[in-house]
């Protein structure tokens, strides 16, 4: 073998060994979207559960379905990742096809998702769980008064109104009436990927950057471009005033994000299965 076939090695390598690693990891997603689709009998909440006394307490805000829908969302994305990538597939062979973009923005949603079950569910203490539910009830009543602004539609009741009511429940389930505005604050999603990310074999920074460098990707930004992909060549142009850059994906950054929002999104899963069952205490 001459140097340059060598060299020739070395850069084929890395992406073959990223691809299989990739491949190998959504392997796991067709078995998960059965999970989240056919197998409803897996998501039921058992009586005495932790699950079944956070949804009595936040009722009418279910714990459990707001759990249950992060993470069928986390996974109708794995599984739109998945299709994505895999153009042809064979026991011996496989093609993967790498958007520079948007399969990243798919990963984010990914982690996001599963991030909220994560931090929704994680905690042992049933009133910091409760507290997170409503805390995301709050959010969610905001962002619908957004949407009904933008769509001209009024609602029956007013914004005021509605997060009264969940701040109400909110003092029914314990927590403090003088406390409840601050309490029931959802943080921002890097919090939320921090915070879940605890829970987790993953160090919160290292969530919190997979987060931050699909976001950027998805968003376009030009710092996240440069900083997150590959082969960054100049063209020449006649201009002599005007550079343009021609920038490819990162195979081996899609399968290291992807794995952090597959440990994550396999978390909320655990998670979600420990808090739906009732364990007899054995004396």
């Amino acid at each position: 073998m001459t140097a340059d076939d060598e060299s020739a090695a070395d850069q084929v390598d890395p992406d073959d060994k990223d691809r299989r690693r990739l491949l190998k990891l959504l392997k796991e997603v067709p078995h998960w979207e059965e999970l989240v689709d056919a197998t409803p009998h897996l998501w039921h909440v058992q009586p005495g559960s932790d699950l079944a006394g956070d949804d009595a307490k936040t009722a009418p805000y279910q714990s459990s379905s707001l759990a249950r829908h992060a993470l069928a969302v986390a996974v109708d994305h794995l599984g739109c990742l998945r299709a994505s990538l895999l153009r042809e597939a064979n026991p011996s062979e496989a093609v993967v096809y790498l958007h520079l973009f948007a399969q990243f923005t798919l990963v984010r949603a990914v982690i996001e998702n599963a991030a909220c079950a994560v931090w929704l569910l994680g905690p042992d203490d049933p009133l910091t769980r409760i507290s997170r539910r409503l805390a995301l009830q709050v959010k969610q009543v905001k962002n619908t008064d957004n949407l009904y602004t933008v769509l001209g539609h009024q609602h029956d009741k007013t914004l005021h109104e509605r997060e009264e009511e969940v701040r109400d429940a909110g003092v029914r389930a314990g927590v403090p009436k003088e406390q409840v505005k601050k309490t029931l604050k959802a943080p921002d999603y890097s919090v939320i990927v921090q915070e879940a990310a605890a829970f987790t074999s993953l160090p919160p920074d290292t969530a919190e950057l997979a987060w931050r460098g699909c976001s950027g990707l998805a968003h376009g930004d030009m710092d996240a471009t440069l900083f997150f992909t590959d082969q960054q060549a100049e063209i020449t142009l006649p201009d002599p005033d005007m550079t343009m850059i021609r920038f490819t994906g990162s195979l081996g950054l899609l399968s290291m994000f992807t794995h952090i929002a597959m440990i994550m999104a396999n978390r909320g899963l655990e998670l979600y299965n420990e808090r739906r069952i009732y364990y007899v205490a054995r004396v």
